[in-house]
């Protein structure tokens, strides 16, 4: 489960100025594509069962609470599906069943209070079946199709949506899930937006540490050779930062059939970058900035109160080695803070 960090209501601050204190708020991560591909199932499979032209209107995914849960689930028709991914629930309350029964039979006044009769049952059931095989968008390959307790259902549903028709007689229709699918996740950050990024390393030559040493006190130049410990063959020559950019350069030494001897010859079109795959970047997530007088540093306490130069609610930084790559948004995974990307960003507005 994540909760995104949100800004409550306005409260009255000194001077007249108003504070929004900021809470985290569960946040479903189902995807709003996957439930707009149920909801035009819903659509096409109710327009083919009532014989009618419906249209239908989504109400995007959520995290209810428990008692939300009871209020939505009570008396309800649930049927529960397994799935490869999560369980899925389609939810018909009460008041909608009566309505959608109503609509089977061509009625435009659903009775109120009047229990379903067998034959109405067996027409809610019926199309019911017919809404379970859209929950494949969901959580993927479907099992066996059951109908579930109002309790076991209330205590399991993590993430819930409804699918409402917006005729006359308006119908919804209530989908669940155990625990949100996995995530998609694409324009992923490429190569070429860490172009700006410095990494800092040993720029060395692979030698005989004993033969380096005394190649070194022939040519007077010791100074070149630090800190080489005995039996190890690596000399290191000196530090400097390299920008990501030039690591393009970096060539694999290749054999004339394709693949690498280590003789020293160079493919054009091939690089190496498996060795820095497993190179330490710092990533930091900078929430905003300001600029204070020494002396209103000197000011800050208990209960003070440091204004940024970002606005509420507005994407934070994500920088890799101090190089702006991508923005997003505070969460909350389990006891950690985190950031959603929402985007990554060209390397050409880096700073």
């Amino acid at each position: 489960m994540i909760a995104v960090l949100r800004f409550g209501t306005h409260r009255s601050f000194a001077g007249g100025r108003s504070l929004r204190v900021p809470e985290f708020v569960p946040t479903s991560t189902l995807p709003v594509s996957a439930a707009c591909l149920v909801a035009n199932g819903v659509r096409e499979t109710l327009s083919r069962s009532l014989a009618a032209e419906i249209d239908v209107e989504l109400i995007e995914p959520a995290v209810p609470g428990a008692a939300e849960r009871r209020i939505l689930f009570d008396g309800a028709t649930i049927v529960r599906v397994r799935g490869r991914r999560a369980d899925a629930f389609v939810i018909v309350r009460r008041t909608d069943a009566r309505r959608l029964v109503a609509l089977a039979f061509g009625e435009h006044e659903p009775p109120d209070g009047a229990a379903l009769s067998a034959i109405e049952r067996a027409t809610l059931e019926r199309i019911a079946a017919g809404i379970v095989p859209l929950c494949v968008a969901l959580c993927g390959t479907l099992g066996p199709a059951v109908r579930e307790t109002t309790e076991r259902a209330a205590s399991d549903v993590a993430t819930y949506f409804e699918v409402r028709t917006t005729g006359a007689i308006g119908v919804a229709i209530g989908f669940g899930l155990t625990h949100d699918p996995p995530q998609d996740v694409t324009d992923t950050i490429a190569l070429e937006d860490l172009a700006a990024v410095e990494l800092e390393g040993r720029v060395g030559r692979r030698r005989c540490a004993r033969r380096a040493r005394v190649l070194a006190h022939r040519t007077g130049r010791d100074d070149s050779v630090r800190n080489v410990p005995r039996g190890t063959g690596h000399v290191a020559l000196r530090r400097r930062r390299v920008r990501a950019r030039r690591l393009r350069s970096c060539k694999r030494p290749q054999r004339r059939d394709g693949r690498s001897d280590g003789s020293g010859r160079v493919s054009a079109d091939e690089t190496n970058l498996d060795m820095l795959m497993n190179v330490s970047l710092a990533v930091t997530a900078e929430l905003g900035r300001c600029t204070m007088r020494v002396s209103d540093v000197l000011k800050i306490g208990r209960g003070t109160i440091v204004e940024l130069d970002r606005l509420a609610g507005a994407p934070i930084d994500v920088l890799v080695n101090a190089r702006l790559v991508a923005r997003g948004e505070v969460v909350a995974v389990d006891d950690r803070f985190g950031v959603r990307v929402t985007e990554v960003v060209s390397r050409r507005a880096g700073r």
